[in-house]
């Protein structure tokens, strides 16, 4: 094959790659997502299950991690918008971080996921985003 019909096969196929790749998600952004939906969807059970045994110290029953976000979640209110994500790897650790405007919030707020390589969450966090942070500029409104 000559000419200009080659490079379009090229392009063809570099496009056919491109996307493959794009199909291809990240277990752990997907893993993120699902436990954030848990989160604010009150699936503490489901949830606390995977909950590494240092992290079940930390809210010693299902009934304290519903307290606990319980009282965060009312006083967020609605998520609007789309979320920023994204998936670091620190060591063994992949951390999701999820980044939203909330209804009754005056900043974007941080959820946060630490898990370790058997899937076991070693970490949460949710907090607002300090207003200096580069996320809370860069979270759609």
């Amino acid at each position: 094959m000559r000419g200009p019909m080659r490079g379009t096969v090229a392009i063809a196929l570099l496009t056919l790659l491109a996307c493959g790749e794009t199909a291809k998600q990240d277990p752990a952004m997907e893993q993120g997502r699902l436990y954030t939906s848990w989160l604010f969807g009150g699936r503490f059970e489901q949830l606390y299950a995977r909950f590494s045994p240092e992290m079940q110290r930390t809210f010693p029953s299902v009934a304290e991690l519903s307290s606990f976000v319980g009282r965060t979640t009312t006083e967020l209110g609605a998520e609007r918008g789309p979320p920023e994500e994204r998936v670091t790897t620190v060591g063994d650790t992949r951390v999701y971080t999820r980044t939203a405007r909330f209804a009754r919030a005056d900043r974007p707020v941080e959820v946060q996921w630490t898990v370790n390589q058997t899937g076991q969450v070693t970490g949460l966090l949710v907090h607002a985003v300090p207003t200096d942070s580069a996320a809370a500029d860069s979270t759609p409104r």
